[in-house]
């Protein structure tokens, strides 16, 4: 057992549980990879996959009111949100990537130095048999979609490179159980992670020897 409490005292203390009753998680994965290269350096790649869980562990979340956590002082009663791992019945994951690398040395003058990395997956998942519900949400921190564009450019004495990466929405945490208010899409939902774009740029200049 493990508790934190807010500094004001008000609803964000947060304790967590073990679980001496967890199941070992088991799988069967499937997976089929195709990989071309590219002349003079560069590789193009493509895989799909299948993995079918049993047990898988998961971790939901919960409120408790005027909780005091054992062996905590007076003070530290209030609201908790509880996190607990527990194992769902049977889940599975599928999908595929994209990738593709490649150095365009073979381009006149200046332009040679121009090269790009890019990747793109997409993932569906579905688990079955969390306690106290009988949907079949998506297993935790599975995006459906995710890319990488990184263009880069070496030649000399310059090196730059740019990099934007995407994650779909994702659920960080299970709390839905059936019949709370609102339903699936309610207020008492499952916790998620927003969608994030991230754009990123380096870039360096060698002055002269060692410098």
């Amino acid at each position: 057992l493990q508790w934190t409490q807010s500094a004001n005292g008000g609803n964000r203390n947060a304790v967590s549980f073990g679980n001496a009753s967890l199941k070992a998680e088991t799988g069967d994965d499937f997976d089929v990879l195709f990989d071309h290269y590219l002349s003079p350096f560069g590789m193009f790649s493509a895989g799909y996959f299948y993995k079918r869980l049993a047990n898988p562990i998961i971790y939901t979340q919960f409120q408790l009111n005027n909780y005091l956590p054992p062996g905590a002082p007076p003070s530290a009663q209030g609201n908790y949100l509880a996190t607990e791992p527990v194992n769902a019945g049977s889940a599975w994951v599928s999908g595929f990537e994209l990738s593709y690398i490649h150095h365009f040395s073979m381009f006149p003058g200046a332009w040679s130095g121009l090269g790009i990395s890019a990747n793109y997956g997409y993932t569906d998942s579905s688990t079955s048999g969390i306690p106290g519900r009988s949907d079949h949400p998506r297993l935790l921190r599975t995006s459906p979609n995710a890319f990488n564009i990184s263009p880069t450019y070496d030649r000399g004495r310059f090196s730059v490179r740019v990099g934007m990466s995407y994650n779909q929405a994702s659920i960080y945490g299970y709390q839905y159980t059936d019949g709370l208010a609102g339903g699936i899409n309610g207020p008492l939902s499952d916790i998620y992670f927003y969608s994030h774009l991230q754009v990123d740029a380096q870039g360096s200049v060698r002055l002269t020897h060692g410098l």
